[in-house]
């Protein structure tokens, strides 16, 4: 089985580098492109069910992904976002910031009234063993986002989290992982945004007039 994992469209705070977590947040017009580039770049790749955050920039994003491959849409709970607590629609410097004056590492660092990635993998875990550990007809599709998408590459490859946030999560990005055991699987792609390129030289080429 073929496991494709794919981060929602641009959002304003996404453009305005503000850290979104499990808070609101709608895809800006770039955001809704990026989304329809992904659908067509997923069609006949047989994929037979979306699981998406619920969150309406995931979830908006699955949507328009859905229509266009015709996979059924399931959205889910345990998909949502890192809880980043009171550094929500906060920037990185101020994450960072508060990182370092807890002494704590990045994996283990809970912002106040939020999660740590220990916990967020602690969450996932059931959803993970329950669509590996099964025979899937078909390929699947997650619609996440950039901490949900990291943790759920490192728990079910070799790489570790530091190797992932190197490489990095794109709006839009797509991931394919290919499953092979419950938990276990090689990526076969990281982070490619090769989809998105028509949509970047046109910007480009606006922004230059």
């Amino acid at each position: 089985m073929l496991l494709y994992i794919v981060r929602h469209g641009e959002t304003e705070q996404n453009a305005e580098g503000l850290l979104q977590g499990k808070s609101g947040g709608n895809l800006n017009s770039k955001g809704i492109e990026q989304a329809r580039l992904t659908g067509l770049e997923l069609r006949n790749k047989s994929i037979t069910a979306i699981h998406s955050s619920n969150l309406d920039r995931a979830l908006d994003t699955a949507l328009i992904i859905s229509d266009l491959i015709g996979a059924v849409l399931i959205p889910e709970n345990q998909l949502r976002e890192r809880n980043l607590g009171n550094l929500e629609v906060k920037s990185w410097d101020d994450y960072f910031q508060a990182q370092q004056a807890s002494g704590q590492s990045h994996e283990e660092f809970k912002p106040e009234g939020g999660e740590s990635l220990v916990e967020m993998q602690i969450r996932l875990k059931p959803f993970l063993e329950e669509i590996t550990g099964t025979y899937q007809r078909g390929n699947l599709l997650i619609v996440g986002h950039n901490a949900l998408n990291t943790v759920l590459l490192h728990m079910l490859t070799d790489l570790t989290l530091a190797e992932i946030f190197e490489k990095g999560q794109n709006n839009a990005c797509i991931n394919i992982l290919n499953v092979d055991a419950p938990m276990k699987a090689d990526p076969l792609q990281i982070n490619d945004v090769s989809h998105l390129q028509e949509l970047e030289e046109v910007i480009e080429d606006s922004t230059e007039k």
